[in-house]
């Protein structure tokens, strides 16, 4: 039909939210919202998109034609050697398995099962089309959330809060598309477990736009806003590091890991600024060198040449599993 993204509900409720902070208020359902320019105030807004299901308005999916997709079968098939160094615990959270020459081979996974899909349409080219199919959609949902937020920064720009606001802009987790031959979350892989986040701190104008290269995790925020809003924390078992003096300096020292867990308390990952350790609960290991090799491609585990390296990640994912920091 002729409906446009304004139609979509994850807009509509963003501009709601840039009507409250341009016009002081906004009604919704019979619902008055306010907010005072002498009084703090703390606005949320979740947006849903790009979750499931990638569903997009036509003026949206236009954007992201297949024929511009550089999606190729060398790109697959490095996708797919992918596996040949990786321990077999990895294997169950992505669709890459090996035979019994221990070459990389497509496994079960989401992916897949979305490229099987595809050849049952076309059996010469259908795993490709679909996974463009797959991206077309996938893109078109992000650019849903790309209006919401900029309709809400529109409306903070307009507002006489502007210079006043701190904003602060993340994701629950990132997203794989075919890498790993995975699709979804569910990883310690930095597809998955890495996320946008943004902070704009009127207070320090003098690094907007910086980038910060220092590990952090979400749990940061919830210390960081209480420190900013002047508040103590009402326990000490709050976990997470308030995250200040990176928006003074974004290259301020900072020798705190993040780490995640996922599937088992035993299967975690631990990261530096430069390296990055999976540990898998029946002892298998990754470690990766993100600046040399952001895609993750090649697993430094258990090469001599790298074990200092390794021995060093180790003692920083015990010591993390053991303070929780």
């Amino acid at each position: 039909d002729n409906a446009t993204y304004f139609a979509l509900n994850d807009y509509r409720k963003a501009a709601f939210m840039a009507r409250v902070l341009e016009k002081g208020e906004a009604t919704n359902d019979g619902v008055t919202f306010k907010v005072s320019e002498d009084t703090p105030f703390f606005l949320a807004l979740g947006i849903f998109r790009p979750h499931l299901p990638f569903y997009a308005t036509k003026d949206l999916l236009n954007l992201f034609p297949a024929s511009e997709m550089n999606i190729t079968r060398e790109l697959l098939e490095e996708f797919t050697a992918d596996a040949d160094d990786l321990p077999e615990a990895a294997f169950s959270w992505s669709g890459m398995a090996v035979d019994q020459n221990g070459d990389g081979i497509l496994g079960n996974d989401r992916f897949t099962r979305v490229l099987a899909q595809g050849l049952t349409i076309d059996p010469e080219d259908g795993d490709l089309k679909a996974w463009k199919n797959m991206l077309t959609h996938y893109f078109a949902s992000c650019a849903i959330a790309d209006r919401a937020v900029g309709r809400v920064l529109d409306g903070l720009e307009n507002s006489r809060f502007k210079d006043n606001t701190m904003i602060i802009l993340w994701s629950d987790h990132g997203y794989h598309l075919g890498e790993k031959l995975h699709a979804t979350k569910f990883t310690l892989w930095d597809d998955a477990a890495q996320v946008n986040f943004f902070i704009v701190d009127p207070r320090n104008k003098q690094n907007a736009g910086t980038r910060c290269y220092r590990p952090v995790t979400l749990v940061d925020i919830y210390p960081t806003v209480m420190k900013l809003a002047g508040l103590e924390l009402p326990s000490n078992r709050i976990s997470g590091n308030d995250l200040t003096p990176l928006l003074e300096d974004p290259n301020a020292a900072r020798n705190i890991p993040a780490h995640s867990t996922y599937a088992s308390v035993n299967t975690n990952m631990v990261r530096m600024a430069q390296h990055k350790l999976i540990q898998y609960k029946d002892g298998s290991r990754e470690m990766y060198d993100l600046d040399a090799d952001p895609e993750e491609f090649e697993n430094l585990a258990g090469k001599s040449e790298h074990a200092k390296i390794e021995a060093e990640m180790e003692s920083i994912h015990h010591k993390a599993m053991r303070e929780g920091t």
